[in-house]
């Protein structure tokens, strides 16, 4: 027969955990078989897909500063030449009415001038 018997033959040593092999109390085996499973679906990026994501944002924001920049520039300039075009006009009037009170005098001092001749 085939059959070991009640004490014959080697007896099968009972199984021991790897966390009481290595003297822990946390499950090892679990947690390294899910720490397994989860690098297949890591959510966590590799260092260099987060460097490269970290690049990218400051890329982003210093391209978004720049054009900030210039956008608040040209606004600028724009109202800077509106305020210039404001007081072109404003010292053209100023001119033409100067030229036409002098020509209304001159005109003044003619009739004087025939009256008196």
């Amino acid at each position: 027969m085939s059959g070991r018997g009640k004490q014959g033959g080697k007896a099968r040593a009972k199984a021991k955990s790897r966390s009481s092999r290595a003297g822990l109390q946390f499950p090892v085996g679990r947690v390294h078989r899910l720490l397994r499973k989860a690098a297949n679906f890591s959510s966590l990026p590799t260092p260099s897909r987060r460097l490269s994501q970290i690049r990218g944002r400051k890329k982003k924001t210093r391209d978004e500063m720049f054009s900030e920049i210039m956008e608040v520039s040209r606004s600028e300039r724009a109202h800077l030449n509106e305020c210039k075009d404001v007081v072109s006009n404003y010292r053209k009037d100023a001119s033409d009415r100067e030229d036409r009170r002098d020509q209304r005098e001159d005109r003044k001092d003619e009739r004087e001038e025939r009256r008196e001749a």
